[in-house]
């Protein structure tokens, strides 16, 4: 049966590119550095590459749309994703690393590093988007001139539910619960050149300068699959990944990891939930998710965000066709974007399972995970 979770381990250096230009000919372009993670795109058609070879496709006649879908569209198919994760192996087992939340900080202290949450203030300030609660760092951190954000950081399931929690970060947090991305995998420059075809040798003048990333022995990539027939087998475990087509080993990991559940949620004086969503996964939302104020026809409100630069992704079309190239490109906000809500204890429970577009979400876009928090200075 081919339904389940796979772990992806590239057997060389990998190479995503982003939506930006990549010529020769524009000024300061023929340098780019590698994305990663991939986005869920890059990873999804890949596998559904591996599906197709392991069930008896040769890679030209005879795709089955009816259940890998059409390009990058699912909806003619049955197949499933879930959310792109980053996957650490400890022992014998791959364990999930997240995106570290938009209001984690990070600074140094006298044994190491220390972390904590920004949350919103209780009193709104009036912006050009109208009122917003403010982000605010707890006490003693006002004046911590060397916190910044914890955006090169991953978090275990142990750490990002401290995190939902809206649990006081200690000592311990940042010795057991935190990786950083150079624990994770490295950069690795190159330089490349054009060959003539007619003489085998340099083109001059036609240098370019890629950055691959390479991973850790002991890191991979995961998503999980489902909705595949019985009767399909299981993928190829070679599959090639990124550009150049670098080949990667594809293995089943048992089940998917669980996102960690909420316990405990807090409320304000007027007995509303304070519920803070975090994306594990990029997601196209409507525009009322990106200002503060009414959400859900009015039952929730939006108090505030922390919110990454926008993430465009496009893609390229492989198939036979007046098509093929690439994919327009499409603003997502990023794994990690965080907002702050106000909700009656009624509305939590008919929340959305994911975040933007159905189409989108067969990818394993707008997966999220739900916390709480208290208010700043509370």
């Amino acid at each position: 049966m081919a339904n389940g979770f796979y772990v992806v381990q590239p057997q060389d250096s990998l190479f995503f590119r982003d939506g930006r230009p990549y010529e020769q000919a524009d000024d300061g372009l023929a340098a780019a550095a590698s994305l990663f993670p991939p986005h869920p795109t890059t990873l999804t058609g890949a596998l559904r590459v591996a599906l197709a070879m392991g069930n008896g496709w040769e890679g030209s006649e005879g795709w089955p749309k009816d259940i890998l879908g059409d390009g990058q569209d699912l909806s003619k198919g049955t197949v499933r994703f879930g959310a792109l994760l980053l996957m650490r192996q400890v022992g014998e087992k791959w364990q999930p690393l997240y995106p570290a939340p938009r209001n984690l900080l990070v600074r140094k202290a006298s044994n190491g590093l220390a972390f904590a949450t920004l949350s919103p203030h209780r009193t709104p300030a009036l912006t050009d988007l109208g009122l917003l609660h403010p982000m605010l760092p707890p006490k003693g951190w006002e004046n911590a001139k060397d916190a910044r954000p914890a955006h090169d950081w991953w978090l275990t399931a142990d750490g990002l539910a401290k995190v939902l929690a809206g649990e006081q970060l200690g000592d311990d947090f940042a010795k057991t619960h935190v990786v950083h991305s150079s624990q994770l995998w490295e950069k690795e420059p190159r330089i490349g050149l054009e060959m003539s075809a007619e003489s085998r040798t340099a083109v001059r003048g036609r240098l370019y300068a890629p950055t691959h990333v390479r991973l850790r022995d002991n890191v991979g990539l995961g998503i999980a699959v489902s909705d595949l027939p019985d009767r399909w087998k299981k993928p190829a475990s070679i599959v090639p990944l990124g550009g150049e087509h670098r080949f990667a080993h594809l293995e089943p990991a048992g089940e998917a990891p669980k996102v960690p559940e909420l316990g405990k949620i807090n409320h304000d004086s007027e007995g509303n939930q304070l519920v803070s969503i975090t994306l594990l996964s990029p997601a196209r939302v409507d525009t009322e998710w990106l200002k503060p104020g009414p959400l859900f026809d009015g039952k929730a409100e939006i108090l505030s965000a922390c919110l990454g630069d926008v993430l465009p992704i496009g893609g390229w079309d492989s198939r036979p066709g007046p098509n093929r190239g690439p994919v327009p490109l499409r603003a997502f906000l990023p794994a990690g974007s965080c907002w702050f809500l106000r909700m009656p204890p009624d509305v939590r429970e008919k929340l959305p399972s994911f975040l933007g577009d159905a189409a989108d979400n067969a990818h394993g876009f707008g997966h999220y995970a739900l916390g709480t928090f208290q208010f700043s200075g509370e």
